[in-house]
């Protein structure tokens, strides 16, 4: 028996209120800036836009000064339903970095990393302390893994010095 998507909702936004002030920061009443930007897609099942077919969460960490190297396209990792997974594309990518002072690295790996999100396999984002990184890609394409050459979703401490650090991630995508 194999698992499938239901359905979900992909969500992020930012809500904030930015006040003019005077010299001697008294609020300028008339003056307010309130921006509200939110996305809101619905996934449903499938390789097309807006579509996954299947996921992949964990509490994972790395060792200090270390690297968790992720093999998305070799039968590496597996659902909780305990199904291999190999991702032919990513659609959906969230990491939040749990530590509370070292810096992680994504998608920076030292070999085979995926390609298609940054343009250099060995180039990292970094996730500041407590901070979350939020990546999805709505069309058919996604992210694409290729075989052997860049399959490898690489997080790595960048502070070192800090003991381990642990992160949360979620991996949505297509077979």
């Amino acid at each position: 028996m194999a698992s499938g998507i239901i359905g979900g909702t992909l969500r992020a936004s930012i809500a904030v209120q930015h006040q003019n002030r005077t010299d001697a920061d008294t609020a300028v009443a008339a003056a307010i800036d309130a921006h509200n930007r939110a996305i809101q897609v619905a996934l449903t099942e499938g390789s097309g836009a807006n579509q996954i077919e299947t996921l992949w969460h964990d509490s994972r960490s790395c060792a200090d000064g270390g690297t968790d190297d992720l093999d998305v396209l070799g039968n590496v990792i597996q659902n909780v339903f305990g199904e291999d997974l190999d991702f032919a594309a990513l659609k959906a990518i969230l990491v939040t970095n749990t530590h509370a002072t070292s810096v992680l690295g994504i998608l920076g790996a030292a070999a085979n990393g995926i390609d298609t999100i940054l343009d250099v396999s060995t180039t990292k984002l970094l996730v500041r302390p407590g901070g979350t990184s939020v990546l999805f890609a709505p069309d058919a394409a996604g992210y694409v893994i290729t075989a052997a050459t860049a399959d490898i979703f690489g997080i790595s401490d960048e502070t070192g010095g800090g003991g381990v650090v642990p992160y949360l991630i979620t991996l949505a995508g297509i077979r």
